[in-house]
């Protein structure tokens, strides 16, 4: 079996940091190392990673940066043909590696590959499960119209191929996985295995939001960079300044929204939808898509699916 480099970026993860470094360490498949690249954190994470004794863990301390320049010193530092990936605030479940790794090591025209995902909430609590797509046709469409189709967390990549993408691109920190994709899709297949074998998890913390005009203004540059093929200095500019500063009060409001959506759109819990859509309208009260999603929780599910089915006709 190949060697694998599994690669976590943190920054100030106190909350979540053990129960991530946890459920790397109890995969099923054990022979692998595990950098984890502290990007200038300021709360209790350093310690709480220095509390694992585990010989396989390494952890590397640097000035903060963002996300791209830590993962790529990561990249730089393992010693893996695979990378496997991992954030900071989320859960892999302990077949994760096994199974993409096996896949990998049996299909060599794969350059990357993922997973689906069970959604959680800050206290672990499964908000429903989420497929991505298998199809490669599918995964080029997503990627050529700025969607990322993977749980990021969630796949392995061939070290080799990455390099000779040049990594992730330091002026992005947002979107630098898409681009990356975007850039791997050329010297191989991608794929997602249609199993969960990835806990995505909604906080507060990692929260990213944007109003349709900016969504819009996004994706016109991201469909511009596919068809150039390149992402010039004004437009990765504006990508890095594509971001809203939101509120605590906001923050609240979104992630409670995210939660009771996600039980709305993916499982269909109505009854366990309401609590998180009315933690939000308390924080948000005149937000018109949390009244409708909390509308939808009292129709009958037929109805609901039928409307979908119109919408996405």
């Amino acid at each position: 079996m190949p060697k694998v480099s599994v690669i976590m970026s943190v920054f100030n993860g106190e909350k979540f940091i053990q129960e991530a470094i946890a459920s790397i360490l109890r995969q099923t498949f054990s022979d692998f190392e595990f950098l984890i690249i502290d990007d200038g954190s300021t709360d209790a994470t350093v310690e709480m990673i220095e509390a694992f004794t585990d010989q396989r863990l390494k952890l590397l301390k640097r000035n903060h940066r963002g996300i791209s320049a830590s993962v790529n010193e990561g990249i730089s530092a393992a010693t893996g043909e695979l990378i496997a990936r991992m954030d900071a605030d989320d859960i892999s479940l302990p077949e994760r590696l096994e199974r993409e790794v096996e896949f990998l090591e049996n299909n060599p025209d794969f350059v990357m590959v993922g997973s689906a995902g069970m959604l959680i909430d800050e206290a672990g609590l499964p908000l429903g499960m989420v497929d991505k797509p298998a199809d490669l046709g599918t995964i080029q469409d997503n990627l050529n119209n700025g969607i990322l189709p993977f749980f990021n967390g969630s796949s392995v990549f061939r070290k080799a191929a990455a390099e000779k993408c040049g990594l992730y691109d330091e002026r992005l920190n947002g979107n630098e996985d898409w681009y990356l994709a975007t850039k791997l899709v050329k010297l191989g297949k991608l794929t997602n295995l249609a199993l969960v074998l990835y806990q995505y998890r909604f906080s507060r913390l990692a929260i990213t939001n944007l109003s349709p005009s900016l969504l819009k203004k996004r994706k016109a540059i991201m469909q511009k960079i596919v068809k150039t093929g390149t992402i010039s200095v004004e437009d990765a500019r504006i990508m890095r300044e594509l971001k809203q500063k939101l509120s605590p009060r906001e923050l609240t409001a979104q992630y409670y929204f995210n939660a009771g959506k996600a039980l709305i759109s993916y499982d269909w819990q109505p009854k366990r939808a309401r609590p998180y859509l009315l933690n939000s309208l308390y924080s948000k009260p005149f937000d018109l898509r949390c009244w409708f999603n909390l509308f939808l929780s009292f129709m009958p599910a037929v109805w609901v699916k039928a409307w979908r089915n119109y919408r996405t006709a």
